[in-house]
């Protein structure tokens, strides 16, 4: 498939937020109510449980297509490494082309081109 230029629907906080109530929250609260309902005489604790269940799958839907977008987008590149030719050999050359380059990434993506023929 080839790349596009599409942009993520969702910033990468926002996304990284979802992901984080959608994974942790959500199912967490989900079952602190329905064991507490039991305990407590709670109201609705299907109604309550099947509510959260149903709120992530939509969430998490919609986080997949923005994931999706930006695995086939040019977005999650910082720059471009390449083979060049040296007096020694061929040479890995990484080349920055981000404006800006966030500090507290743990990973950076370089897009693989062709070689560099001086």
């Amino acid at each position: 498939m080839e790349p596009n230029d599409d942009k993520p629907y969702l910033p990468n906080r926002i996304y990284e937020g979802l992901r984080w109530f959608v994974q942790i929250v959500l199912p967490a609260f989900s079952a602190l109510y329905l064991g507490l309902s039991d305990l407590w005489d709670l109201p609705k604790p299907v109604a309550v449980g099947a509510t959260a269940g149903l709120v992530g799958t939509f969430l998490g839907t919609i986080m997949r297509f923005s994931k999706h977008n930006y695995d086939n987008s040019d977005a999650r590149f910082v720059g471009e490494t390449f083979l060049a030719p040296t007096d020694e050999g061929w040479k890995r050359v990484f080349n920055v082309t981000a404006d800006e380059i966030d500090p507290n990434k743990k990973e950076l993506a370089f897009k693989a081109v062709d070689s560099q023929v001086a």
